[in-house]
C-alpha cells in the first residue's frame, strides 16, 4: 500500500508541491507520475526556464505552442542562446508577462530584425543582459521594458554609450543597476581605462536616481584584483557612497540562474545595498 494513501488529498499534494519546489530533477520526475500529480508539480518545473541552445529554444518553442497555458507558469526566463532569432521572438512573445528576464541574444540584431516591435517583456521588473546581448553595435533602449527596477548590463568598448543620460533615461523605473566591466588589460603606452570608467559611473549616479550602482569587475585574477580595488579607492575618494565595486562571478548566467532557482532572482544585490546603507552611517564620519 502507498505511504499515501491514508492521507487527505490536500496534504498529498501539499508534500508533492514541496518536494518539486526544493530541486528541479525532483519535479521532472514527478511530473512523470500521473495526470494529476503532473498537474501539481507543472508550475514548479516551469517556474525557471533556462535555454542556452538552438535545441532548447525549439523545444520550448513547440511546448508552448502546444500548451500556450505553460508561459503563465514562468516566473523567471533566460533566453542565452544567441538564436535562431525567430525562435527567440516567439518565446517572448508567448511570455510577454514574465517578471524576471535574462537576454544572451544580440540586442542589435533583434532590433534590426524586429524594428517595430514592443518592448521585451513589458512587465519584467528584473532584466540581465548578459554576454553578447549588448555588443555588436548601437541598440534602442527602448527595446527593454520601461518597469525595469533591477538591471544588469555587461559593458565593453562598443556599448559604454548605454550608460548615457539619454539612453538610460529609457528606464524611468530604475533603482538598481549592475555593470558587469573587463578593463582593459595594462600595456606599455596604452590609457587606463579605470579613471575613464570611474567618471562614467560618477555621472550615471548623477543623473540618475538609483539605490546602488553594482560594478562587477572581470577579468584575468590579477588585473580583476587590481581594477576592484583602484574603483573602491576612486570611488571613496569622490564620496560616491552608491558605488559598490566587486570581482565578477565566475558566470553571471550561473549566478541569475542559482538566484532565480532558489526564489531569490534580485539576491545578487543584496550585499551591495547593505553596502550602501552602512556607507551612510560611517562615512560621514571617517
Amino acid at each position: 500500500m502507498s505511504p499515501f494513501a491514508a492521507l487527505p488529498v490536500e496534504l498529498v499534494r501539499d508534500i508533492l508541491e514541496l518536494a518539486a519546489d526544493g530541486d528541479l530533477s525532483t519535479s521532472v520526475t514527478l511530473s512523470r507520475v500521473n495526470r494529476a500529480v503532473k498537474y501539481w508539480t507543472e508550475p514548479s518545473l516551469y517556474e525557471t526556464v533556462v535555454l542556452e541552445s538552438a535545441s532548447a529554444l525549439s523545444s520550448f518553442a513547440a511546448v508552448l505552442q502546444r500548451r500556450p497555458p505553460i508561459a503563465a507558469h514562468v516566473k523567471h526566463l533566460g533566453l542565452l542562446a544567441p538564436g535562431p532569432l525567430p525562435t527567440v521572438h516567439r518565446i517572448l512573445h508567448a511570455c510577454a508577462r514574465v517578471p524576471s528576464l535574462a537576454c544572451g541574444f544580440s540586442l542589435p540584431s533583434y532590433a534590426s530584425q524586429y524594428p517595430d516591435e514592443p518592448p521585451l517583456a513589458l512587465a519584467a521588473r528584473e532584466q540581465h543582459l548578459l554576454m553578447s546581448a549588448c555588443r555588436d553595435g548601437r541598440w534602442e533602449t527602448a527595446l527593454s521594458s520601461p518597469y525595469t527596477t533591477h538591471l544588469r548590463l555587461h559593458i565593453d568598448a562598443e556599448s559604454w554609450d548605454v550608460l548615457s543620460p539619454a539612453r538610460l533615461a529609457a528606464w524611468p523605473a530604475l533603482t538598481h543597476l549592475a555593470v558587469v566591466l573587463s578593463p582593459c588589460a595594462p600595456t606599455p603606452g596604452a590609457p587606463d581605462d579605470i579613471p575613464d570608467a570611474l567618471e562614467t559611473f560618477l555621472r550615471v549616479l548623477d543623473d540618475v536616481p538609483l539605490q546602488v550602482l553594482l560594478v562587477q569587475v572581470a577579468g584575468g585574477k590579477t588585473r580583476k584584483r587590481s581594477a576592484v580595488q583602484r574603483l573602491k579607492t576612486l570611488g571613496k575618494e569622490h564620496g560616491a557612497k552608491r558605488l559598490v565595486v566587486e570581482p565578477a562571478p565566475v558566470s553571471t548566467v550561473r549566478q541569475w540562474e542559482d538566484l532565480a532557482r532558489a526564489g531569490k532572482p534580485g539576491a545578487m544585490w543584496d550585499g551591495a545595498v547593505a553596502e550602501v546603507a552602512l556607507r551612510a552611517e560611517n562615512w560621514a564620519t571617517s
